[in-house]
């Protein structure tokens, strides 16, 4: 895989840290950004130049929804990964909705970045079979 440029969207500071690692130093990704909530991260001028944004669903100010919905109107192209603890009634069909080209969660990061990454930068899905196909 070449070097992905992603854009980090979570609330937990350690948490960012870690996936910033990993995919630095595991994956060659190229981190363009961070942000610590929605709000941050809207306000960032370089979103257009993401390839992958991982973004955290329950986050204080704007939601991980309300910033996909905005972005994936506004920059098609941007291809977004939720990465999530949040597992109670959320179903495929609102992260469809929403913008969301992916979901792992925050405890089956490691297993299921990868594959993720790859399927969502080919055109594909990639989500958790865990997921809730329909309300």
């Amino acid at each position: 895989m070449e070097s992905l440029k992603v854009i980090i969207v979570d609330d937990s500071e350690l948490y960012r840290k870690v996936i910033r690692e990993f995919l630095i130093n595991e994956l060659f990704c190229e981190i363009i950004g961070e942000a610590s909530n929605g709000e941050m991260f809207l306000q960032m001028t370089n979103i257009h130049k993401a390839d992958i944004v991982l973004m955290d669903l329950q986050m204080p100010k704007v939601s991980g929804f309300q910033s996909a919905q905005r972005i994936a109107i506004q920059y098609p192209n941007v291809k977004i990964i939720a990465v999530t603890m949040f597992t109670d009634n959320i179903y495929l069909s609102q992260f469809i909705e929403y913008g969301f080209k992916g979901c792992v969660y925050k405890t089956t990061f490691f297993e299921d970045i990868i594959p993720a990454l790859h399927k969502v930068t080919s055109g594909g899905y990639y989500f958790n079979e865990r997921i809730p196909i329909s309300k």
